[in-house]
């Protein structure tokens, strides 16, 4: 009593990736060398299709990570302050990438380190007979922590 007979045979359907529900989770770093921390996390609990790459969002910059395990090597500067997240992404179509949220930003200060090579020094003056002169030196592009004497 109440009950229809299916119309038709049954059909299947496939349903359009989303981008997931929810963040990763978990994300831990190591300070593995000076220049060199390691991330890791763990994916969604809801992907809602495959995840097809992950976005770090370090110090307010996007740096894609496409990366197949949870698990990337950042490379960083000595005596600098991170403020990492990440969050998941897929793929609809060709160039529909959907993204989900970010996780809780992870926060650390890498160590003080040997400062990066300085530029060659350049000949700001010399006395006319040779005898001595004045070099002008540029900071290198990575001091990796306070310089105080060259």
């Amino acid at each position: 009593e109440g009950s229809t007979a299916p119309s038709g045979p049954p059909t299947c359907q496939l349903t359009g990736q989303a981008g997931p529900a929810d963040a990763p989770t978990n994300l831990t770093f190591d300070i593995v060398e000076l220049t060199l921390v390691t991330l890791n996390w763990i994916p969604p609990a809801t992907p809602n299709g495959v995840i097809t790459k992950y976005i770090a969002i370090v110090n307010d910059a996007a740096e894609e990570l496409f990366v197949s395990t949870p698990v990337f090597n950042l490379s960083v500067d000595g005596d600098t302050s991170y403020n990492i997240s990440i969050q998941a992404c897929t793929t609809n179509r060709p160039g529909e990438t959907e993204c989900g949220p970010l996780t809780a930003a992870v926060s650390f200060r890498t160590p003080i380190g040997a400062p990066g090579a300085p530029a060659i020094p350049m000949k700001e003056s010399a006395d006319p007979d040779g005898s001595s002169i004045v070099l002008k030196l540029t900071a290198p592009a990575h001091p990796n922590g306070p310089i105080h004497q060259y």
